[in-house]
C-alpha cells in the first residue's frame, strides 16, 4: 500500500509504501509488523520526520500493528531498525 502526504497545494510531498506482515515476514491483513518498503520525500522538504508524520496519519489503517521496521540504506549501510510503533508516534 501507498500513503501520501501533501502540501496545502495538494501536491505530493512524501510518499511511503509499506506491507503489514506477520513475523515471518509474508503479507498478513492482520499482521503485527509494518514492513516500510519506500519512502520518498520531495528535495524541497526536510526529512526529518517525515516517517512519523505519515505514520500519524495513517495509523488507523493498521490496528493490528505492533512494531514497524525498515532498511536505512543511505546513512547506516542496509542496517535494519525495529521499532514499537505505539511508542514512534
Amino acid at each position: 500500500m501507498i500513503v501520501t502526504l501533501k502540501d496545502p497545494e495538494d501536491k505530493v510531498i512524501a510518499y511511503c509504501e509499506y506491507r503489514l506482515v506477520d513475523h515471518a515476514g509474508r503479507d498478513c491483513e492482520v499482521g503485527r509488523y509494518i514492513w516500510i518498503a519506500n519512502v520518498w520525500v520531495h528535495k524541497s522538504i526536510q526529512r526529518q520526520g517525515i516517517s512519523r508524520k505519515l505514520l500519524k496519519t495513517h495509523i488507523g489503517r493498521f490496528p493490528t500493528a505492533k512494531w514497524i521496521y525498515f532498511k536505512r540504506h543511505e546513512k547506516y549501510g542496509g542496517r535494519m531498525r525495529k521499532y514499537d510503533i505505539r511508542r514512534m508516534i
